[in-house]
């Protein structure tokens, strides 16, 4: 079901101040009306990631296309904290039909002062925050204060009719002011029998990110970005000189372990500033470079990626070059690890919820040594090599057929024995395939291994080396 949290405050005229709470109407006197403005989180409307709301900043500009001139500059502040995707707040407003609303969300405390003294759009629009009010140091987890969104709307018109029973309605969409990084690893097949840990040596960095931004900007949704005149669009886009980039890092607390082949496993996530990312030779493009991945048995590995294109299957995007990191994006970097190096895959997801510390349950795996065995007519034997962590081990079954629908009951043909026991999971088991006497040179035989659901099937032929 989707999750809708209202909230109605009351917002008060200078006069009104020692008002509390809902005892005092809202003063709709000549030139006066009432406005509401219902705020949305763009992605709350699928209710998977809902942010904490903390502080709600309005401000309103009359005149806002011509001579732009302050109306209402107010803070909602929400006692303890309240979560939820769509709440709508009230305040008093002069009439006026060329109304610019924009709305601050979770400000960051370095940013109130400039806020509350604001007479102008554009000093709004110049207006930049840093890292450090609402991130951790290495820019991994937002602070208690919240993460800061906000929305921007043109084109408002405010007249007598709007009281505080019938206000004047404004529907806002708003957007986190910075975009996240999400990392994942999974195994590729080649090294299926491998676990993999992440221990605390483990460093996962992102490379060329920034520890500021610019606060507020339209949306797309509202009609105040990317519109073909300049005129419609609110906020800017930052640029950053290479040399003034930086990196931050990220260690596991614990070991993270895959096992499964091809199930990817949260890792970590950064989060970086909105900016342009085109300067010459990539300089100014995110990269990760990974350090320490453990293969179990066989050593470290390591690698590294800029992220130079990008995909956007929301949006039709194939293969696109990375020009800007846009806020409110999550760009998900999947690395794979394969017996020489890591491949990467990126593209732009929706914003959601990814609880990087919970337990990923893992899927079990079943691998064997070959899939196509040939065995000389003349010795008569060879070794499998049977691995899996299914906790109720594995079984083999022999058949006439590829498609193991007829099985064989003559052991003439071909016969199997086991140094072990199959019952339990194993890290690697021998199995030793004997050929019958009756089978011919070229002629085939299947064996089916089964563990839990995964089944892999074998082809043993005998063959004779006349040589």
């Amino acid at each position: 079901m989707k999750f809708q949290k209202i909230i109605y405050l009351f917002l008060f005229v200078a006069g009104l101040v020692s008002c509390m709470k809902d005892s005092c109407p809202l003063a709709e006197g000549p030139g006066r009306s009432v406005m509401s403005v219902t705020i949305e989180d763009e992605d709350g409307k699928s209710d998977s990631y809902r942010e904490v709301i903390n502080t709600v900043r309005v401000i309103v500009f009359d005149n806002a296309s011509t001579v732009p001139r302050l109306d209402v500059n107010r803070v909602f502040r929400m006692p303890g904290g309240e979560t939820g995707t769509k709440f709508t707040v009230k305040t008093e407003t002069s009439h006026n039909n060329d109304k610019l609303v924009m709305a601050i969300v979770n400000e960051p405390a370095g940013a109130s002062q400039a806020l509350a003294g604001m007479s102008h759009p554009d000093g709004v629009e110049d207006l930049m925050f840093v890292f450090a009010d609402i991130m951790n140091a290495n820019h991994t987890a937002v602070k208690t204060s919240g993460m800061p969104m906000t929305g921007v709307v043109r084109g408002v018109s405010v007249g007598p009719a709007h009281t505080e029973s019938d206000p004047k309605r404004v529907d806002m969409t708003i957007e986190r002011a910075v975009a996240r990084v999400d990392i994942y690893l999974q195994k590729d097949e080649s090294i299926a029998p491998r676990v993999v840990e992440l221990p605390s040596t483990t460093v996962v960095t992102l490379k060329n990110t920034y520890a500021e931004g610019y606060l507020v900007a339209g949306t797309r949704a509202d009609g105040t970005r990317d519109q073909p005149g300049e005129n419609l669009n609110f906020g800017r886009l930052l640029t950053v000189f290479p040399s003034d980039l930086r990196t931050v890092e990220w260690s596991p607390a614990s070991t993270i372990t895959i096992r499964a082949v091809n199930t990817k496993v949260p890792v970590c996530s950064f989060y970086t500033p909105e900016r342009t990312c085109s300067a010459v030779n990539d300089a100014d493009k995110l990269g990760l470079v990974f350090e320490n991945i453990h293969l179990v048995g066989v050593g470290d590995r390591n690698g590294e990626i800029t992220i130079r294109r990008i995909s956007n299957p929301a949006a039709g995007v194939t293969d696109s070059e990375l020009r800007e990191i846009r806020r409110n994006n999550v760009y998900e970097v999947v690395g794979t690890i394969m017996s020489i190096g890591l491949g990467f895959e990126t593209r732009v997801v929706a914003w959601r919820i990814v609880d990087m510390n919970a337990e990923i349950p893992t899927p079990y795996y079943l691998d064997i040594s070959a899939n196509d065995l040939r065995i000389n007519r003349n010795f008569g034997m060879a070794k499998l090599i049977v691995r899996t962590d299914y906790p109720g081990g594995w079984r083999a079954e022999c058949f006439v057929d590829p498609d193991c629908t007829i099985p064989m009951t003559n052991v003439d043909y071909m016969s199997l024995s086991v140094a072990g026991s199959p019952s339990a999971a194993s890290a690697g088991m021998e199995v030793i395939v004997t050929l019958g006497s009756n089978i011919s040179w070229g002629e085939s035989r299947y064996i089916r291994f089964t563990a839990g659901r995964k089944n892999i099937v074998v082809r043993v032929t005998a063959y004779m080396d006349v040589s």
